[in-house]
């Protein structure tokens, strides 16, 4: 599951890490803007190889929690009414790569001056940002991110260019598993009576491994809790919306009184 119960001071609360950890990523992002880090991939991945994942992958995306489809469909029309030429080729989403490549390659200066997400001169992913030191994204989601960058962003004016960037990197950063629990677990949450609090849950699970479980909880308890408290400056809809009270002390003593 994605909800995560805290304490503060007295008074227990369940949040929605992942909307948390997506506002943190763009508020980190954009006060990093132009002087991030950079995380290299060795070795570079091909553009193309990636973009050509993400588009043969449209149930892994959205598990992933991209929705490329609608998307690709809108593109599509575009090139039909725009680039009549392209509609000719057999293969129409080859072609959708070969745009994609080269949209994200013709801005590459831009994207690694001020994201520091290189692309060198062989068309190749070099290094992505490093929004978050000691965090590490799924790189599972990696070509769905790309290609998620290339028909969600505004390229035509600066600010939105911007924004749409932090936006796509933001979500490419946020944790998306749900991550497994004991059969004990299940029962206890099940067996809970609070009102409305499967609706903080996903609609959707994403198998994930032991190991990706374990490196995961790591990255949560010891990487981006910490970083909630020590850099997060969460708007209050985003707490009203995915965070709320369950209890706390003086309440449970009351119980225990009745008892």
């Amino acid at each position: 599951m994605t909800s995560a119960l805290i304490q503060h001071e007295t008074k227990l609360y369940c949040i929605r890490y992942d909307d948390f950890a997506n506002t943190l990523f763009y508020q980190l992002g954009l006060k990093q803007f132009g002087s991030m880090h950079k995380l290299k991939l060795d070795p570079p991945q091909p553009l193309r190889d990636l973009l050509e994942i993400a588009i043969e992958n449209e149930p892994g995306l959205t598990a992933a929690g991209h929705d490329p489809t609608q998307v690709l469909k809108v593109k599509i029309i575009e090139l039909r009414c725009n680039m009549p030429e392209f509609c000719e080729l057999n293969g129409l989403y080859l072609s959708i790569v070969k745009i994609a490549q080269a949209r994200l390659y013709e801005r590459r200066e831009m994207l690694e001056e001020y994201f520091s997400l290189e692309i060198d001169n062989n068309a190749k992913l070099a290094a992505l940002p490093l929004i978050l030191p000691g965090y590490t994204p799924n790189f599972d989601n990696l070509p769905g991110f790309l290609l998620c960058m290339v028909f969600k962003v505004n390229w035509e004016e600066e600010e939105h260019c911007f924004h749409d960037v932090l936006d796509q990197l933001a979500d490419f950063y946020t944790p998306r598993h749900a991550l497994p629990v004991s059969n004990h677990e299940e029962e206890k949450n099940q067996a809970m009576d609070i009102d409305n609090l499967a609706a903080l849950e996903p609609n959707s699970q994403h198998d994930i491994t032991k190991e990706e479980a374990e490196y995961d909880k790591h990255q949560l308890e010891h990487v981006l809790f910490p970083a909630f408290r020590k850099y997060g400056n969460f708007p209050k809809g985003l707490m009203n919306k995915s965070m709320r009270k369950l209890t706390d002390l003086p309440q449970l003593y009351k119980v225990f009184e009745r008892c």
